[in-house]
């Protein structure tokens, strides 16, 4: 479970524990599973919302956003004020690509009253971004294995998962 910064945590301990994860002002949801991803995203921006009532993220396509439009909708004040931005970029590898130099000067210096939510299939550990976010922000891992140890535990969060949706 991260505790503090500088961890990556699993997608299923964020979906059966969310109260324990502390969002970040920057988050990244790594993997392959669009289903999983989705709900991941789900569960956290419950979290990072909880208590608003009319608390909706900005969700934007990462294949044809431009930076100053992230920039500006992580910039905008809530008409009723209150919580937190959320801003969402689906599919953002092309997005983070095109952008990261711009994204490192973010994360070294997010906004407190905002979150940036990244959504990539690949996230390369060894980049000056990842290593920015996993100094301050969140890296939440949803890879679907492939195989031996991984595949079965993953089988086994999946079960407990499934049984805590339909409680």
């Amino acid at each position: 479970m991260a505790k503090k910064s500088g961890e990556v945590v699993a997608g299923f301990d964020l979906l059966l524990e969310a109260e324990k994860i502390e969002p970040r002002s920057v988050c990244v949801i790594v993997g392959d599973g669009g289903f999983l991803q989705h709900e991941i995203r789900r569960a956290l921006v419950r979290r990072i919302l909880a208590g608003a009532e009319d608390g909706a993220p900005d969700l934007l396509d990462g294949e044809i956003v431009e930076l100053r439009d992230v920039m500006d909708a992580l910039c905008e004040l809530s008409l009723f004020g209150g919580e937190r931005r959320v801003v969402v970029v689906e599919g953002a590898d092309d997005f983070v690509s095109e952008h990261r130099a711009a994204l490192e000067d973010y994360v070294a210096a997010p906004r407190e009253d905002a979150v940036l939510i990244l959504e990539v299939s690949t996230w390369p550990s060894n980049t000056r971004l990842a290593k920015a976010v996993a100094e301050s922000g969140l890296t939440i891992k949803c890879q679907t294995p492939t195989g031996g140890r991984e595949l079965t535990e993953f089988m086994r969060q999946l079960k407990d998962w499934l049984i805590a949706v339909a409680r």
